[in-house]
């Protein structure tokens, strides 16, 4: 699960997220970041008996019920995701050189829509988690509470 905070960070570096002007390196983050890994219908998962996970144990201990990026943003301390996102938006507009053209601008929409599609996973689970409250406060209501 170290990979998603590790390539985000990795590319916040300001001289590092010039590589971000190339499309197929674009191209493998945003498949590393988005790509809903295997899938886990329990939340609930046995951990490990060895570090590194044997192949054949792969898919039973690093599968999640939602995707690793939800994963990630519900699990992950302190909040790794966001924060880094908007490191790495601040070192691209950093390399503004008010030309609509040129690697820059290239590195500034990438990043601008990587950010964007992040925040529409978090928005999602603020949504998710305010249904999910509902309920439970008809509930007292209807408890007389």
């Amino acid at each position: 699960y170290v990979r998603i905070p590790l390539l985000l960070d990795f590319f916040a570096d300001p001289l590092r997220i010039q590589a971000l002007s190339q499309p197929r390196l674009q191209s493998a983050l945003e498949c590393a970041l988005f790509e809903p890994g295997p899938w886990q219908a329990e939340a609930v998962r046995p951990l490990p008996n060895t570090i590194p996970v044997k192949r054949e144990e792969r898919e039973a201990l690093l599968s999640t019920p939602v995707g690793l990026l939800f994963h990630e943003l519900v699990h992950s301390p302190e909040g790794l995701v966001v924060p880094t996102v908007d490191k790495m938006l601040a070192a691209a507009l950093n390399m503004d050189t008010g030309a609509p053209t040129g690697a820059s601008a290239a590195i500034i929409l990438f990043v601008a829509r990587l950010a964007v599609r992040v925040e529409a996973y978090v928005v999602f689970l603020a949504e998710h988690r305010a249904w999910r409250r509902e309920p439970e406060q008809g509930q007292r209501r209807a408890q007389g509470e």
